[in-house]
């Protein structure tokens, strides 16, 4: 061929040519022999990595982990995107209380961004409501004790991967892409064509303009990034839930007898086939996800380095990814929903105890309930046929409690796991209000704070009794309540409040130092108390809840013990005894 073209110039061929003629089989055959031998250490890569990643899943597996499981922004997307404006959502000021961003790194061991997404949904959402749901999420939980269920399960989803970042669901709240911006990627494309077409008639002219060609695409490839690859990440995982997908559909997961996993699959097998040919291309889109620690993914960084493929790819599917949003968030569900089940699983494995709940008007009681984020835990019993007031020391474990409760019901109604030995209870929305603070951008007080956070309790509470029993009770927790006015006024507010719920029949738990309060409202409440234990150098714990109200008191002592001076100490005591004679404070000399 080249002969040909020099004879139809009519010209002496150039060294260029005579190079280009001489060298290029030769180059070609290292390039085949090259690209072989990339594809047989992928190819071993993968498999030391599979056996990695199988080994790294079991030995991770009913472990604590501590940080792995961090909330990342915007991984509320998911839960926006599927639930309406009506549905019950845990508020902000009750999952501050219980520290849920510290839970949700406990319980959360998913493997990929949908599980991560799905598992902060069904906790705040608390869709477990009747005894079939609880049922039903149970044993889709227990199907993955099957080891090798598990693992193969686990090694799709961990391939699937997290989305470093933010979510990828971010994809569809993103501006619109200018379609035009595809111009000067598949322009730089042409001119990789015509050089190489060129290469043929002006060897010389094809490798200048192939450099230059080659230099451009790399500046930018790297200009660009930022911005367009903000858009290309979020798409490209998307259409990895394809690949994923079709992995799980035809896995020893297809045969599974659990009535939602089963569900899940029909789910995942939908979503594909009304995707239509968008699926086309995910394969290459996989690789390109690829870390570029590994070598499939570093050829594949060069190559879209070079040739921009995966923008290419990108500006071809965007618009069916776009047009295709309610099948991909559907798709996103019924995949983070497996992964959520493994999650849920392992971090069973990973507490002492727990069991799953009835969700039943019938006893009311928690037993052996604990918190799981506390190392050798004190278990108590308790039962909410009446509203419970605690009393007792500071640090004696009131507040702790309160947390306890309010965490172990979200537990209960959302993955259908309690750390107790039993749990009856009606299904509950969860409120409570523990860590008030004052607000400098709103301008609240910390008391107006306290008042605003008490009156959505009692507006849900309100709204509750309007649509019956039958349909749900609101559980509500208040630790200290109204502690931010003096004790006068604090007495007599927070006991008509504590009294209304009681009459309205809410499930609830209050602590207070006021022992004012564990008389006056002792028809209305159960008295229940923590208590100490005192000896010479220091005040014991028990951590363990008694009947009845407290009667006793540490908070000057532990004062004296944390260094406080003894002549301050000493007056105080004095006061507090002189004050419980006569009822008159005096200041002593």
């Amino acid at each position: 061929m080249i002969t040909r073209s020099i004879h139809w110039r009519n010209c002496s061929p150039t060294v260029s040519d005579l190079i280009f003629e001489k060298f290029m089989p030769v180059v070609c055959m290292i390039f085949v022999i090259f690209m072989i031998i990339i594809f047989i250490m992928g190819i071993a890569e993968r498999k030391s990595e599979k056996k990695k990643n199988t080994e790294k899943i079991l030995k991770d597996f009913g472990r604590v982990i501590p940080g792995k499981g961090a909330l990342k922004p915007s991984c509320d997307l998911y839960m926006k995107f599927v639930n309406d404006k009506n549905i019950f959502v845990i508020d902000e000021i009750t999952r501050n209380d219980i520290g849920f961003n510290e839970l949700f790194k406990c319980v959360n061991r998913t493997y990929s961004s949908a599980g991560e997404s799905v598992l902060l949904e069904k906790l705040l959402t608390s869709k477990l409501n009747d005894n079939k749901k609880i049922k039903d999420f149970d044993e889709a939980v227990m199907a993955f004790e099957d080891e090798h269920l598990m693992t193969d399960t686990a090694l799709k989803l961990m391939e699937l991967g997290k989305e470093k970042g933010k979510d990828p669901l971010l994809f569809f709240e993103m501006k619109e892409l200018d379609k035009n911006g595809s111009i000067y990627y598949y322009l730089l494309f042409l001119i990789y064509l015509i050089g190489i077409a060129l290469l043929f008639f002006n060897t010389g002219a094809g490798i200048i303009l192939l450099t230059v060609n080659i230099a451009v695409s790399v500046v930018v490839y790297f200009k660009n990034k930022a911005g367009i690859y903000s858009y290309v990440r979020p798409a490209f995982y998307l259409l990895k839930l394809l690949k994923t997908g079709n992995e799980l559909e035809n896995g020893p997961l297809a045969d599974n007898k659990s009535s939602l996993i089963s569900g899940n699959i029909k789910g995942i097998d939908e979503c594909i086939r009304k995707s239509g040919n968008i699926f086309f291309g995910s394969g290459y889109i996989s690789l390109s996800s690829e870390t570029s620690k590994s070598i499939f993914g570093a050829v594949a960084e060069y190559i879209n380095m070079l040739f921009h493929i995966d923008i290419l790819l990108f500006y071809g599917i965007y618009k069916k990814i776009t047009d295709r949003k309610d099948i991909f968030i559907r798709l996103y569900g019924y995949i983070g929903n497996i992964d959520t089940y493994i999650s849920v699983l392992s971090y069973r494995k990973s507490i002492e105890n727990w069991c799953v709940p009835d969700i039943s008007d019938d006893d009311m009681t928690i037993k052996s309930l604990y918190h799981p984020m506390i190392e050798c835990p004190v278990k108590n019993d308790c039962s909410f046929e009446k509203g419970l007031l605690v009393t007792g020391s500071n640090a004696s474990g009131k507040s702790t409690f309160l947390k306890a409760c309010a965490l172990n019901i979200m537990f209960a109604q959302s993955i259908a796991t309690v750390c107790g030995d039993s749990y009856t209870m009606p299904y509950l929305h969860l409120y409570t209000s523990m860590k008030v603070s004052d607000n400098l951008f709103t301008k609240d007080s910390f008391f107006l704070a306290e008042i605003k956070s008490i009156k959505r309790i009692l507006d849900a509470v309100e709204e509750s009794n309007e649509l019956g029993e039958n349909i749900y009770r609101v559980a509500c927790f208040i630790d200290e309540i109204f502690k931010g006015t003096n004790t006068i006024e604090r007495v007599a507010a927070s006991s008509q409040v504590i009294k209304s719920l009681s009459d309205k029949k809410v499930i609830f738990a209050t602590a207070s130092h006021d022992t004012e309060l564990t008389y006056i409202l002792e028809d209305y409440v159960r008295n229940v108390h923590f208590e100490e234990k005192e000896d010479t150098d220091d005040v014991v714990f028990t951590y363990k809840l008694s009947q009845g109200p407290s009667t006793s008191r540490n908070a000057i002592r532990l004062l004296g013990r944390l260094g406080i001076e003894s002549n301050i100490t000493e007056k105080a005591l004095k006061m507090t005894e002189e004050f419980s004679k006569t009822n008159k404070w005096s200041l002593a000399d």
